[in-house]
């Protein structure tokens, strides 16, 4: 029987693993609805609910707190919409729900605006009359017609002939005026170029090194991370127990620390009040005893009586400020630096907490070259969340290509021998990047700016996150020092493409690889699943114990 070539058993493995995700990303949702209790059951009426399903989400300020139940035509031609929630919310009498959608072409769903707080509240069981539905697209289609034509017979007019004649001497002018700017500028744009190639050529000869250093840094510490891999999971572990104690334990301490100073003031005047006692005993018994006992008491109590005497000196020193232990007893300053202390472990932990942790898997095909690469991320989002650290683990069923150069002098003259290796090592991604708000473009939009290590070679990318989160663009550049298995310096590896997130843990993507290098350019396309904090507490919860 004839064996599978490479490029079929790829394609099955790929339509398999499509599979095994959507299967599991499917069941994710379910799971969770399944275990939320139902708090209460509304009604709304609407006009139109074009492109609303069963299972879409019902939210309250963007939370999601319930999910549509049933659709009823009624008599009138109006909705009933049957919605269930699973979370107390106040719907207050003059509440109204608005249909919303996700995006530009995302899935609709029901947003409930609560209403006045000093209004009692609707009962569960009681229908939302109150309600706004969007504009299906035939309504839009025949708005955008009836702007057109006003705006066509607005300009078969003679005076609207007449706009467009002096629009167009406008836009001569315009023309003719940015023309003379760029003659007037040719010598500094001519000089521009000049720095840009200088630039270019700086960054080409500078580039490879940086790389090879960035290569070296990725392998150590790939070195360490594997030689301490369970040292650092453990200090992890003990770093966040002792985040959520800290507080406590420092409140505690500061509450302690300032009972124990003033006990120990309290200690110090009781002291020399014990001591003036003592003194006064001394000289009490010292008139009882004879002459024939005062001699032999005599050096007991002159020793008793200077050792009073010098704790009675030391008990001063203490309560004037004198001495490194006075000053410690007395001096505020010690409680003060560790109640700044504990206020700064307080907000480390507390910026600890709100940091958000992703782990993602993901793979993809490129449709020409038959080449799979798949990877596991992690991702850390700090509290400010206008920055993220990305962690990759990737593998490349096409490899790399290694050249090696060997110089042996043999006493007399030199010979170069040069090794060529293909090689299949895992490789890794450590980036840093920035978030910006969208001023131009879109509303809600986001520009994304990475910059580090992509697949053990220095690199860098721009993503842009569209409104609503689930369309993203994103484009990265890595490798520019690569060469091929003849030594021809090769241009840089372009990834370009598109991400849709299908759900809350799924999403596929798609775009163009390799489009700097003719010889392996090609259309790729793939899928991949993104768990949060939350969903990995509830996956861990629903694993059954072993015993």
């Amino acid at each position: 029987m004839k064996s599978l070539s490479t490029e079929v058993k790829v394609g099955i493995f790929v339509t398999a693993s499509l599979l095994g995700i959507g299967i599991i990303a499917k069941t994710i949702e379910p799971l969770k609805y399944s275990s939320q209790k139902v708090e209460a059951v509304y009604y709304i009426i609407f006009d139109n609910v074009a492109g609303l399903a069963k299972e879409a989400p019902v939210m309250v300020a963007g939370v999601t707190v319930g999910k549509v139940d049933d659709i009823q035509v009624l008599p009138d031609g109006k909705a009933k919409v049957k919605v269930i929630l699973t979370k107390k919310v106040p719907i207050k009498k003059d509440s109204y729900a608005v249909i919303e959608t996700m995006g530009l072409m995302g899935e609709k769903y029901i947003e409930i605006i609560p209403g006045s707080v000093s209004l009692p509240s609707l009962p569960p069981g009681s229908t939302i009359t109150k309600s706004k539905s969007t504009i299906s697209t035939d309504q839009l289609l025949m708005k955008i017609y009836q702007t057109v034509d006003d705006l066509h017979k607005s300009l078969v007019t003679p005076e609207g002939e007449n706009r467009i004649a002096r629009l167009l001497d406008e836009i001569t002018r315009l023309t003719d005026q940015v023309a003379l700017m760029v003659g007037d500028n040719r010598e500094n744009l001519k000089e521009l170029v000049q720095n840009l190639k200088a630039l270019s050529e700086f960054l080409k000869s500078d580039i490879p090194e940086i790389s090879e250093n960035m290569k070296s840094l990725t392998a150590q510490l790939n070195q360490v991370v594997v030689e301490n891999r369970d040292d650092i999971r453990e200090a992890v572990r003990n770093l966040k127990t002792v985040s959520k104690e800290i507080p406590e334990i420092v409140n505690r301490v500061g509450n302690q620390t300032t009972d124990v100073l003033n006990e120990t003031k309290d200690v110090v005047k009781q002291a020399k009040e014990i001591a003036r006692e003592i003194d006064k005993t001394v000289a009490k018994i010292n008139s009882m005893l004879n002459d024939k006992n005062r001699e032999n008491v005599a050096v007991t109590l002159k020793n008793i009586k200077e050792s009073t005497e010098r704790l009675n000196s030391l008990l001063d020193k203490i309560q004037k400020g004198n001495g490194t232990i006075a000053k410690i007893i007395n001096d505020d300053t010690l409680y003060k630096n560790l109640t700044t202390a504990a206020d700064a472990l307080g907000n480390l932990a507390d910026k600890y907490e709100k940091t958000d942790v992703y782990v993602g898997f993901r793979g993809d095909v490129n449709t020409a070259t038959g080449n799979f690469r798949g990877g596991i991320s992690f991702k850390i989002v700090p509290s400010s969340k206008d920055r993220y650290y990305l962690f990759e683990v990737v593998s490349d069923s096409h490899g790399r290509i290694d050249r090696t150069t060997y110089y042996i002098y043999n006493g007399t003259a030199s010979t170069v021998n040069e090794e060529i290796r293909q090689s299949f090592d895992t490789e890794f991604t450590l980036q840093y990047a920035r978030i910006f708000k969208d001023p131009i473009f879109l509303k809600n939009g986001r520009w994304v700016l990475r910059g580090g290590i992509i697949e053990t070679t220095g690199g860098g990318g721009i993503d842009y996150f569209f409104p609503g989160n689930r369309w993203k663009f994103f484009s990265s550049a890595w490798e520019f020092d690569r060469k091929d298995e003849y030594g021809n310096v090769l241009n840089p590896h372009l990834r370009v493409g598109l991400s849709y997130n299908i759900n809350k843990n799924w999403y596929i993507y798609f775009g163009g690889d390799e489009l700097l290098y003719d010889k392996w350019r090609g259309f790729f396309v793939g899928s991949g699943l993104v768990f949060g904090d939350d969903d990995v507490k509830y996956l861990m919860g629903s694993m059954p114990s072993l015993k």
